[in-house]
């Protein structure tokens, strides 16, 4: 059984996600496209996906790099629009399709605002043995 490393995007009508909302999604999109498909280059055994409810847009083509591109509707653990980083529970939602429909040896979901510079077969060996949850501190 092969790791999966994911991303997780939503978007719904009235929904906004908090001051970068002002900046649009080209720019979201092409995070995306850095986080995933720079995962993927240093892991090329595992499978790198993007869930989302949306579809990508032009020009921003992730199968080119080897990132898959699972349709996960946002069915579950939605909030109120108003509610501060109301899309963000997508990543709740998409965590749980992820163990309801794909079968893996581990899972790493990737905020998609990040680069990998390495692989990940550290942290691989130590999901053998634990749950591992990273707060990576914000500038």
């Amino acid at each position: 059984m092969e790791n999966l490393i994911f991303g997780a995007f939503a978007t719904l009508d009235g929904y906004r996600e908090g001051d970068a909302a002002n900046l649009g999604r080209t720019v979201y999109d092409r995070c995306t496209v850095v986080a995933l498909c720079s995962a993927k280059a240093q892991n090329p055994a595992c499978t790198v996906a993007l869930l989302t409810n949306a579809p990508v847009p032009e020009p921003f083509q992730l199968t080119q790099g080897g990132v898959e591109i699972w349709d996960c509707p946002f069915t579950t653990y939605r909030v109120p629009a108003d509610t501060n980083w109301a899309l963000a529970y997508y990543k709740l939602c998409a965590m749980a399709w992820v163990l309801e429909n794909r079968d893996f040896a581990r899972a790493a979901m990737l905020d998609l605002d990040t680069f990998t510079q390495r692989p990940l077969d550290d942290l691989w060996r130590e999901c053998d043995e634990a749950v591992l949850l990273y707060q990576v501190p914000h500038a």
